[in-house]
């Protein structure tokens, strides 16, 4: 039977030479950060050393008061030493940091020749399989129980990544509902104490925009629990913040009409919250999820890459 021991030994050479080229790169994107930060000030220095030797060379202030001194030449030599100076500096520390770029160039032409390591490992292991798998022996029948498990949790994982997607964009729209109708809550209680329309009509403006945003939410949520029933998990929650409510704050404004609407205001502000802290439970949990099935996914492929060297 075929031996596919060097094939995967190759594929771990070039993961140690890719680490240790990694490795450099990452050292030289550091320097290269230093070397610009330094480049910056010595270009600042240098401008600043040009405008003292310029105020000197010119009519000015500067110029008279050394000029009576009578050592105006002296003073305009270390002016001119120090531009110098600092110029030499500057041009020290371009080759420097263009040596550093050319540097890293090098080192990221070298990688690309390697290749994407984890396409070539799996591949490796499918071609590997399926010849081991046409054997149709004892040896092939344990690679296909390996095989079935690592399909599912691919597939598994895929189901994940794409609710943890939804969640994420879902998240954000959340917080700005929340923000809103905090606003809005808290115009609520000054319109209560005896706020005049102003106070109506910053709460109002404030709660139209949480009911857009709470409109949003309803669209993104549908998307989020259609990955989520993929999963065998859903949010069941009710968001409401209906238009009655303003009618009622512009034609019946009392205490009774505002403490009614701020019953409302609560009451979404409250299941928003809810709906954030479900949510954030629930990505924590798929992300959990996802780690753990990525781990015994590479516990897999080496029970796999051993069941082939055999």
């Amino acid at each position: 039977m075929y031996n596919f021991n060097e094939e995967f030994l190759k594929i771990e050479e070039d993961r140690n030479r890719l680490r240790k080229l990694n490795s450099k790169l990452s050292t030289i994107k550091n320097e290269i950060n230093k070397a610009e930060k330094i480049l910056d000030n010595l270009n600042k220095n240098l401008s600043k050393e040009k405008n003292d030797v310029d105020k000197l060379e010119y009519f000015s202030l500067s110029y008279i008061y050394y000029k009576m001194k009578g050592n105006i030449d002296e003073k305009l030599s270390k002016e001119k030493f120090e531009f110098f100076e600092a110029q030499a500096k500057l041009i020290e520390s371009k080759d420097y940091l263009n040596r550093l770029i050319t540097n890293k160039k090098e080192l990221i032409k070298e990688i690309s020749t390697i290749g994407d390591l984890d396409l070539k490992y799996d591949d490796l292991l499918n071609n590997s399989a399926e010849y081991v798998l046409k054997l149709n022996n004892e040896k092939s029948q344990k690679i296909s129980e390996i095989l079935d498990r690592i399909k599912f949790i691919s597939l598994e994982q895929k189901e994940i990544r794409e609710a943890l997607f939804e969640g994420d964009r879902l998240l954000p729209c959340i917080n700005n509902s929340i923000s809103h109708l905090n606003s809005a809550h808290n115009w609520g209680i000054y319109d209560i104490m005896g706020g005049d329309l102003l106070a109506t009509m910053a709460k109002r403006s404030k709660m139209d925009d949480a009911s857009k945003s709470i409109n949003s939410i309803k669209v993104m949520l549908k998307k989020y629990n259609t990955e989520l029933d993929d999963l065998s998990e859903e949010i069941n929650i009710s968001l409401q913040l209906d238009g009655l409510s303003s009618v009622m704050d512009y034609f019946f404004d009392n205490f009774f009409t505002d403490y009614f609407i701020q019953g409302k205001i609560n009451s979404a502000l409250d299941s928003t919250i809810n709906l954030k802290n479900k949510v954030i439970n629930i990505q924590s949990n798929l992300t959990n999820k996802s780690k753990a099935y990525s781990r015994e996914l590479d516990s897999l492929k080496l029970k796999l890459e051993e069941e082939l060297k055999k």
